[in-house]
């Protein structure tokens, strides 16, 4: 059961923003909480991966204020976070030594509610209408 709320909510990070859920899987693997010895997911642990993830994540960060930055609900913006989430879902499996389908499907459940969720709240910031303070952003 704990899987399966930790692919919720790494697949709702991930519906918030996409690379985050990534680097927060490698920086897991690094720490030695997730463990891919032996696995197809074995780079994630190495320093190298975890620099390219937490660099993407920030560069997503910054990329996201900018004003010509598509829409989150956008189908390739979507694509990618169902992607992604599903990807964190199969990682925390793979770890676990579990069966890869129901934590891939809960990690999309939770990408997909994450990314229509903070839909909402981000439209109103960038409206004016939400402090740029917010937690949801």
């Amino acid at each position: 059961m704990p899987l399966l709320l930790f692919c919720l909510l790494l697949g709702s990070l991930t519906g918030l923003r996409s690379l985050t859920a990534p680097a927060v899987v490698g920086w897991a693997a690094y720490l030695g909480w997730l463990d891919f010895a032996g696995t197809k997911l074995a780079l994630m642990d190495r320093p190298v991966t975890l620099i390219v993830l937490t660099l993407l994540a920030v560069i997503e960060l910054i990329a996201d204020k900018l004003p010509k930055t598509p829409a989150r609900i956008a189908p390739p913006g979507l694509i990618a976070r169902i992607v992604l989430g599903c990807l964190c879902g199969v990682a925390l499996a793979t770890s676990a030594g579990r069966n890869l389908l129901i934590p891939s499907i809960v990690a999309v459940v939770g990408a997909l509610i994450g990314t229509f969720v903070g839909t909402k709240p981000a439209m109103l910031w960038c409206c004016g209408r939400m402090p740029q303070t917010s937690p949801w952003l």
